[in-house]
């Protein structure tokens, strides 16, 4: 179910991860991966959640959904910025630009 969502698709393609699931059905990467060590973390009860911790720094980056029904977000962007995904970084609230689809 999680990798079939839109969202999960947009960024990650068919990559399938080795996972471990919590109680509170959370599925998060078994391995750690590219330069920044970080494990990725997916929910999905209504909406799909993408989130990602940086083990170097322990900082933790939420997925904006850019197909956001509400268009909140997206709606004002420039299509110069549409190739990007957008991380929210909870710890000091800024958004960073990554490339749209997932590097191992």
């Amino acid at each position: 179910q999680i990798s079939q969502s839109p969202l999960y698709k947009k960024v990650f393609g068919d990559k399938n991860f080795e996972v471990s699931r919590s109680k509170d059905m959370v599925y998060t990467t078994i391995k750690a991966f590219g330069r920044n060590n970080v494990k990725y973390s997916f929910k999905h009860i209504g909406k799909m959640k993408i989130s990602v911790v940086e083990h170097a720094t322990d900082v933790e980056y939420s997925l904006l959904d850019t197909n956001d029904p509400d268009g909140r977000f997206t709606s004002n962007l420039p299509v110069l910025l549409s190739n990007y995904s957008y991380w929210y970084n909870l710890s000091d609230k800024s958004i960073e630009l990554r490339g749209i689809h997932y590097n191992s």
